[in-house]
């Protein structure tokens, strides 16, 4: 494996930048040109470079859905019931899933919701909200 020196301090380099070649033009008429920097001179002339220090537990979980949301995706689900019935047993399918899943929401299933699930022919008996 080759090692380069960075440009500027003379340091270990473990950034690279390539100088991409426009589409229009062939490799040929224009050589890439490659820079090679230290991580520290790499910010400074502008290079976008991610912290390593991040951790995994820096990483947060996306919030849950809403009941404003699951109407949404359910309306979508109408849609394509609408658009290409075909696809009916895999929207019965999700509308199921989704069933499963709004048992981790908050408070009870609105009845606007357990209308849409209705309305895909999902059946909500026995969910637990």
């Amino acid at each position: 494996m080759t090692t380069f020196s960075c440009e500027r301090c003379g340091g270990h380099a473990s950034v690279t930048v390539g100088g991409g070649v426009p589409p229009h033009r062939r490799r040929s008429q224009s050589p890439r040109i490659t820079h090679h920097y230290c991580r520290d001179c790499a910010k400074l002339v502008g290079v976008p470079v991610r912290d390593r220090d991040k951790t995994l537990g820096d990483i947060s979980e996306p919030a849950l859905p809403t009941w404003a949301d699951v109407e949404f995706y359910l309306a979508q689900c109408e849609g394509t019931l609408r658009t290409d019935p075909a696809l009916a047993d895999d929207v019965f399918d999700l509308a199921a899933r989704m069933i499963e899943f709004c048992k981790q929401l908050p408070g009870p299933m609105p009845a606007n919701v357990r209308e849409a699930f209705a309305r895909v022919g999902a059946s909500t008996s026995g969910e637990g909200g």
